[in-house]
C-alpha cells in the first residue's frame, strides 16, 4: 500500500524442465512481458486465439505418407496461407 512505484520489480518467473515431447501452450507466450504485452489487450488475446487455431490446424493435417495425402496437405496449407495473408492485410489496414 505504501510502496513506491519505482521500486516495483518484474514478476518472478521460475525455471522449468520439460518432459521429452512436451510443449505446453504457455511457452508460446514467453515473449509477453510485463509492460510489453502484459497485461494482455484485445490484440494479444486475438494473437493467442490465432495461435491456438494454427496449432489445431497443424495437428489436423494429414501426414505426408503417400501421394494423395501429400496433395491434400499441400492444398490445405495453401488455403491456410491465403487466409493468413488476408488477415495480415486486414491488420495492416486497421
Amino acid at each position: 500500500m505504501y510502496r513506491e512505484s519505482e521500486a516495483q520489480t518484474d514478476p518472478y518467473t521460475p525455471g522449468y524442465k520439460l518432459k521429452k515431447g512436451d510443449k505446453p501452450e504457455v511457452l508460446t507466450l514467453q515473449h509477453l512481458k510485463w509492460g510489453e504485452g502484459l497485461p494482455a489487450t484485445m490484440d494479444e488475446l486475438d494473437w493467442i486465439e490465432n495461435r491456438r487455431q494454427k496449432h489445431a490446424f497443424d495437428s489436423a493435417l494429414p501426414p505426408m505418407s503417400d501421394e494423395f495425402s501429400f496433395h491434400v496437405r499441400t492444398f490445405l496449407l495453401k488455403e491456410q496461407e491465403t487466409k493468413e495473408w488476408v488477415q495480415r492485410e486486414r491488420e495492416i489496414e486497421e
